[in-house]
């Protein structure tokens, strides 16, 4: 009985020890509850947003990426034909625009000029021609000149005339320059063929995969040469910030739950 004793207060003393820490401890972080659940995190399923055949795949599964990091390339030669061709009409819309808003050249002018004083020239020669005839016919009563050959200058005098009055005009229009709604015609054009080239830029830059934010590439669902669209995803990115906690509280914690507690 007397060896008994001791060890009896040695384990009484020890298991008292142990329940004084346990409620110290508890005291010291009331609200401190530990919780058990899941860490979850969002995903991307990244696609191209226009078609075509993947030339080149930049990064591997597992990978970390940034975000606007290159991830993988359409093959985009046609385009940039296009895009070339494009660039032509633009110009040669551009081009045509500035004739028409600075108007005719002098030396344009003078050209119509020119043909008017030409014209003018052989109106003046056809109707002296009619006017000779005539006075031949009349001072030989008929007999000098046939009446065909009247009526033959006299139609190539009004053919004259005509042609003097076309001449006439042509250097009018070719004074005053083109008129508005042809310049207005042309500025059209030119935004048309801006909008073009912007267009084949545009798929051309679509061409291009970037990642939309930092992440872990998790899978690649393509490999190169494949065709690309909208409705088949190229990569699943894994977004690391922020994370989801989901955890599970027992029914008899509830209670020390309140909001905005840590």
């Amino acid at each position: 009985m007397k060896k008994r004793v001791p060890a009896l207060i040695v384990l009484a003393a020890v298991v008292v020890a142990v329940v004084l820490w346990l409620v110290l401890r508890s005291d010291e972080h009331p609200n401190t509850l530990e919780l058990h659940g899941n860490v979850d995190v969002r995903q991307i399923s990244l696609a191209f947003d226009g078609s075509g055949r993947i030339d080149a795949l930049k990064v591997e599964e597992g990978d970390r990426v940034k975000a606007g990091e290159l991830l993988a390339v359409l093959d985009t030669r046609t385009l940039a034909l296009e895009a070339r061709q494009a660039e032509a009409n633009v110009s040669a819309n551009r081009q045509n625009l500035l004739r028409m808003q600075n108007g005719s050249r002098p030396e344009e002018i003078q050209q119509a000029r020119d043909r008017l004083d030409a014209a003018q020239a052989d109106a003046t020669r056809a109707a002296a021609d009619l006017a000779r005839l005539k006075q031949v016919a009349e001072s030989t009563e008929g007999r000098g000149v046939s009446a065909q050959e009247i009526d033959r200058a006299a139609s190539a005098a009004k053919a004259s005339r005509a042609q003097a009055e076309q001449a006439r005009e042509a250097l009018q229009l070719t004074v005053k320059g083109p008129r508005s709604e042809d310049v207005a015609a042309a500025q059209a054009q030119l935004e048309a063929s801006k909008a073009s080239l912007a267009l084949i830029r545009h798929r051309i830059d679509q061409g291009e995969l970037r990642a939309p934010e930092d992440a872990v590439v998790r899978s690649r669902l393509l490999q190169v040469g494949d065709m690309a669209s909208p409705q088949r995803p190229v990569y699943e990115l894994a977004l690391t910030s922020p994370k989801w906690v989901r955890v599970y509280v027992n029914e008899k914690d509830l209670g020390r739950v309140k909001p905005g507690m840590a």
